[in-house]
């Protein structure tokens, strides 16, 4: 019988971390299987509700996940855990709070109204880069005009102090842990946003987590939730933002990325070799992880930053490493290798993608319907 790996569901907040083995799944970190091989030795197989169930959260397809895991999660602690998971994700506070009543920040959160897209239209704006390659969108926020930070790497929207104060609005005694790439924690508090607009789509009852000035770096950003509300987005190095345009339709069979919790992982290649990587748009280096093991290099130590940590983590550097993501073929020469895993991401992974890779991109497309990540 194969053995599947299912992933650590890893987001940036202290919502319950799960490391789940199902049915006929069960962890090996050395047997080279990712969620994208276990996907495609399951289609067209007779396989069990759980285990169809599991794969449809990760690819974030609701309706699949909800027939295959509501009828289990009665008795299936895998079934809730995913369920809750993929609503949470996706701004459904309900239907996750009916799933996991024991969250104090869903319970919190439960009190406002859910997210929601008021408005949806295509809409194009310029976006800005800092001098490590993040991105910069301007935002309509509570009727203000903002410039706020695109992170793929965040589960969660982030906003500082001083801007929910500048925004005038009202912070709550709701908390809950951020955690980051450096290993940093800090306190982060909520705050519902009652209008954002990017062009003309237009969302109502954002969460963000308020965190104290002085740590997160910029005014705000955003993070997952609000990207999955866009459902599509696109930028180019022009200098162009696009939100809004039609997907090219969920099929699971052709999806190239997935959730591990609320991360994005995509699909990436060396050669015949299959690998996950997390996708962080909030991350300017691409770095390979101890599961893609490596040798030759030359021995280094590398700092981890994130915007309340910074951690020092062993590695080693490798003259380059080719890679296939989403269409493009791209070169690291040099290649930064970790041998130590890093404090927040799941050891399963193999890597983590960042501007620097996606930076030399024509065009990046990210289809949160058809879970597709294009790099042209």
């Amino acid at each position: 019988m194969r053995k599947f790996p299912l992933p650590l569901l890893a987001g940036h907040s202290s919502e319950t971390l799960l490391l789940a083995c199902v049915a006929t799944f069960c962890i090996a970190a050395d047997n080279g299987v990712t969620w994208f091989i276990a996907r495609d030795e399951m289609l067209g197989k007779s396989s069990g509700a759980l285990e169809r169930g599991v794969i449809a959260a990760g690819f974030n397809d609701l309706e699949q996940a909800e027939r295959d895991l509501l009828p289990l999660a009665a008795s299936s602690r895998e079934a809730r855990d995913y369920l809750t998971a993929a609503y949470t994700r996706n701004g459904l506070v309900q239907k996750a709070l009916a799933l996991n009543g024991r969250s104090p920040f869903l319970q919190g959160l439960s009190k406002y109204p859910e997210l929601s897209v008021s408005h949806r239209a295509y809409a194009q704006v310029p976006v800005s880069r800092d001098q490590r390659g993040r991105l910069f969108l301007p935002v309509s926020a509570a009727g203000m005009k903002a410039l706020y930070q695109v992170d793929t790497g965040s589960g969660k929207s982030l906003m500082s102090l001083s801007e929910a104060m500048r925004l005038g609005v009202k912070v709550e005694s709701v908390a809950t842990t951020v955690m980051d790439l450096g290993g940093g924690k800090s306190e982060g508090h909520l705050a519902i946003v009652p209008s954002l607009s990017v062009g003309e789509m237009r969302l109502r009852n954002v969460p963000f987590l308020v965190i104290a000035d002085g740590m997160l770096g910029v005014p705000g950003l955003l993070g997952i939730d609000v990207l999955l509300a866009l459902q599509t987005v696109r930028w180019n190095p022009a200098g162009t933002f696009e939100v809004g345009f039609p997907s090219k339709g969920k099929d699971v069979q052709r999806s190239n990325l997935y959730f591990d919790g609320a991360t994005p992982i995509a699909e990436v290649r060396s050669g015949v070799r299959r690998m996950t990587f997390v996708v962080d748009t909030g991350k300017d280096t691409t770095d390979l992880f101890p599961r893609y093991g490596g040798s030759g290099g030359i021995g280094a130590v590398f700092e981890l930053y994130g915007y309340a940590g910074r951690s020092r983590v062993k590695g080693m550097i490798v003259p380059e490493v080719k890679l296939e993501v989403g269409g493009y073929e791209t070169t690291l020469r040099p290649a930064r290798v970790l041998t130590e895993k890093p404090p927040l991401w799941s050891e399963w992974h193999h890597g983590i993608l960042g501007m620097d890779v996606l930076s030399q991109a024509r065009a990046v497309t990210m289809d949160f319907v058809g879970m597709r990540l294009v790099v042209e």
